[in-house]
Parts: structure tokens; C-alpha cells; sequence
């Protein structure tokens, strides 16, 4: 996952250090969705959602995300978090607001349902948004 350091004012940047994960162009205001592309980099084909969803097949996606963006409204349930089987069944990993995951390569379930310990790449099948990870 590609971090870049992003200055928010000299001083301001200096000082705290302040380290955001790049997102996709769309970004700027959440507007509700949660992004996935089959490729890393958030590339090739997109799916996208406000609310939840108990089974990605439908929409084309279902054990293919290799990319994330979480473009979540500010406050309620505003976290995203996924699962490796569908119903919200499994492994799950979280992703907050305005988070990014350029390639799920690089992340694996933690071991807290069936598919612990797998590769998130191509391993994801339901979502639902949370109040927080």
C-alpha cells in the first residue's frame, strides 16, 4: 500500500507528521458509496454501494476486489466492514471513512471467522457499514 505525505499547511505538516493513503480522484466530499475494483490501484471494473450487502455476486464483484475506497458519509455508520463469505459470514476486515486500500494483496483476514488468515485479494463477498472498526 503506497502511503504519500501530504502537507496541510507547512507548519501544521511539520508538526504532525500528517500521513493520508492516496484516493481516488472522486474523493473530495463523501458521497455514501463504497468502492471496490478488480484490479490493484483502482483499476478495471468498479462496484459501488451505499448501503449494505449480503452477497457481491449480483453486482459482479463477489471474489474480486483487489482495490477499496471508503467514501462514506461522516457519522452513524460510517466504517465499512468485509467479509470473506457472504451474509456477513467469516473473516472480516474493517475499513474506516475515507480510507483506501490500493491492493488487498498486501492484507490479510485476521483469524475471526472461516477464511482467517487468507489473502483479502479476490477474497471478499459481503460488506456492511459501522459505526466503527
Amino acid at each position: 500500500m503506497k502511503v504519500r505525505y501530504a502537507l496541510a499547511g507547512a507548519l501544521t505538516a511539520a508538526a504532525v507528521g500528517l500521513v493520508m493513503a492516496p484516493a481516488p480522484a472522486q474523493a473530495a466530499v463523501g458521497d455514501g458509496n463504497v468502492y471496490v475494483w478488480n484490479e490493484a490501484g483502482f483499476n478495471g471494473h468498479r462496484c459501488a454501494w451505499v448501503g449494505n450487502s449480503a452477497d457481491w455476486t449480483g453486482a459482479g464483484c463477489r471474489n474480486r476486489a483487489s482495490s477499496v475506497f471508503n467514501n462514506g458519509y461522516l457519522g452513524g455508520n460510517d466504517d465499512v466492514r468485509m467479509y470473506w463469505d457472504t451474509n456477513y459470514g467469516g473473516a472480516s476486515i474493517c475499513v474506516w471513512r475515507g480510507a483506501t486500500i490500493e491492493n488487498l494483496q498486501t492484507v490479510a483476514f485476521p483469524h475471526n471467522g472461516a477464511g482467517g488468515g487468507q489473502n483479502a485479494n479476490d477474497n471478499i463477498s459481503s460488506h456492511k457499514w459501522v459505526a466503527s472498526c
